[in-house]
């Protein structure tokens, strides 16, 4: 179970960055997976079919309510730096 959670954790994060372009908190984003993390091991061993729709619905609450909040207008570390994402992931994908 502890494998399977912070799989998911982690891809979600790396899901919400990739396609949103936006930053997940870690520890919301493991609240959210240990809501479901019981429905995702019973969809995995029982039907492996359901297990996309269990996902999809962890990825949207996960972009509705797991995303990093700046207190105060404090800037995070990548806004500070001005990485741009899309060129990142850019560089990622083509050195992969």
């Amino acid at each position: 179970m502890l494998l399977l959670s912070s799989a998911v954790i982690f891809k979600m994060r790396a899901l919400v960055l990739e396609n949103k372009e936006l930053e997940a908190s870690e520890i919301k984003v493991s609240e959210i997976v240990h809501e479901y993390i019981d429905r995702l091991y019973f969809d995995l061993i029982k039907f492996p079919s359901e297990i996309f729709n269990t996902l999809k619905l962890v990825f949207e609450n996960v972009v509705r309510s797991g995303l990093k909040s700046h207190r105060k207008d404090k800037k995070t570390v990548f806004d500070i730096l001005g990485v741009c994402y899309k060129r990142t992931l850019g560089r990622v994908k083509v050195a992969a």
